[in-house]
């Protein structure tokens, strides 16, 4: 078969030496490796090329126990497992301009259990990737991981990737530690084409640093291998960090209907981790100017994000128990379960809002706009407590009452009942017709008993100004309040 094609010999093997030099150099059709490194040191390839390595260890140039190993404008090409491997206590590698093609008919296809991959740096540390490529490969891009068998003695692993591109892959480019040492990865400039895991990032070690900056993320939609699960993967068995910074996220053939549905496991950013992972998405946008879909469906696992100058969708936040922060940019919609604190700063908000929470939730210093009738902000916590829990302050609130209803609907369903505040709150209504019997504010359950709060509700107002439209600011269960019992609130003419 086209996967074990060959037999004969590999075409060169270099076992502990040093100071090695290859330079224009072919290696090809080998039943093995091309080109097999073991404990070797300072060993150089430039302008070499291998081709046509068969078998279940079909490299191109396979490199262990090695270090100061130099690839340098090197290319491997029609290979069924990997083009450039380091493993095994491999470290201080640098490869540049070089390019891995054609990876295919890996052994994991015919019983056996080896993938395809352009680069593949395992239990391999220190190591400089620049101006590579990975093309047409069966399964990843490029992989850099600590391995399951740690050698560094427990110390930090750390790999940089930069202006590298992974095109027509399984995953572009894949990062992981193992529990015994943490690594710290970057990506800078880096770019994945077409493919099903742009990004796939696991944290399995308390310290491991997952880093993007200024990268593509192209997701392949057409892509129809069995897989249910697609876009930049977050994930892992350790609370580790991954931050993601000027990426940018393509939407070429998107698919927005698997985007948005909150079922499926298709994001730009998912996370799908059993346990926590922090995420941090910086100056991040899309080839269109839609918002980044972000997604964490997996209850067992937990997420803590900060979001900063991004447009985003939190299409289905199911578990968060560290603060969601967002400074700037925009949400256009959002689903988020909650136990930890979530702030929203000089955010403009619109869509369907929903948060159930069990701590604070503050917006601050933006707006919201109704992008729909049906739109509103929707607060809603089982916690019974008398603490503050919801606050808005220097905050503007939009929506056409007239047509539809209420802008923010707050239901608690403990039995004591939290906190509302509203502070420097501008509520209009961009419909130029009064309505007489809406309200901007929808409290679905009334106070408890124990509580003495104007308004049978347990909301505040202060130098609030309402659009004088709307008759009444705010409805408690089914009944409006008299705007003149509740202080704070003043009605303005704004048609």
């Amino acid at each position: 078969t086209n996967y074990n094609s060959f037999t004969g010999a590999i075409a060169f093997v270099l076992g502990y030496s040093k100071k090695v030099y290859f330079q224009n150099c072919n290696f090809e059709n080998t039943f093995w490796s091309n080109v097999r490194v073991e404990g070797c040191e300072n060993v150089f390839f430039i302008n070499c090329n291998t081709k046509k390595a068969r078998g279940n260890f079909g490299d191109g140039i396979y490199t262990t126990k090695s270090k100061n190993i130099y690839s340098i404008n090197c290319t491997a090409e029609d290979f069924t497992r990997i083009g450039f491997v380091k493993e095994q206590d491999s470290h201080n590698f640098v490869q540049f301009n070089c390019h891995a093609k054609n990876g295919h008919d890996a052994s994991i296809l015919y019983g056996g259990g080896e993938y395809n991959s352009g680069f593949w740096n395992e239990n391999a540390s220190n190591s400089e990737i620049s101006f590579c490529t990975a093309t047409d490969i069966e399964h990843y891009g490029f992989i850099t991981s600590t391995g399951t068998v740690v050698t560094n003695n427990g110390n930090n692993y750390w790999h940089t990737l930069s202006n590298c591109t992974a095109k027509n892959c399984d995953s572009g480019f894949v990062g992981q530690s193992f529990a015994g040492a943490p690594v710290t990865t970057k990506y800078q400039n880096c770019k994945a084409f077409n493919c099903t895991f742009p990004f796939n990032l696991s944290t399995n070690n308390v310290h491991d640093i997952f880093v993007l900056d200024g990268c593509t993320s192209d997701l392949n939609w057409n892509r129809q291998i069995g897989y249910t699960i697609k876009g930049l993967i977050i994930g892992g068995t350790a609370r580790g960090k991954i931050k993601i910074r000027n990426t940018m996220f393509s939407r070429k053939n998107a698919v927005n209907a698997d985007l948005t549905d909150k079922a499926k496991y298709i994001a730009d950013v998912l996370h799908f981790g059993a346990v926590q992972q922090d995420v941090e998405l910086y100056d991040c946008y899309t080839d269109d100017t839609s918002a980044i879909v972000i997604k964490q469906i997996n209850l067992l696992g937990k997420i803590g994000l900060r979001i900063e100058n991004t447009k985003v969708d939190l299409r289905k936040i199911a578990s968060m128990n560290t603060n969601l922060v967002v400074n700037g940019g925009e949400i256009v919609s959002a689903d988020i379960a909650s136990t930890a604190k979530i702030d929203i700063n000089n955010c403009a908000v619109s869509g369907q809002f929903t948060a159930a929470i069990n701590d604070l939730i503050k917006f601050s210093g933006g707006s919201y706009l109704a992008s729909a009738i049906a739109d509103n902000i929707f607060i809603a916590s089982n916690l019974s407590s008398k603490k503050q829990l919801v606050k808005f302050s220097d905050f503007e609130i939009r929506k056409n009452i007239t047509d539809g209803d209420y802008a923010v609907r707050l239901q608690f369903e403990g039995l004591n009942k939290p906190i509302t505040v509203f502070t420097n709150v501008l509520f209009e209504n961009t419909s130029d017709t009064t309505a007489t019997s809406k309200s901007f504010v929808w409290c679905v359950r009334s106070k408890d008993a124990g509580q003495t709060v104007v308004g049978n509700t347990n909301v505040l107002y202060q130098n609030v100004i309402k659009d004088s439209n709307v008759a009444n600011i705010q409805k408690t269960n089914t009944s409006l309040v008299d705007d003149t019992t509740l202080s704070g609130v003043t009605s303005a003419v704004m048609h």
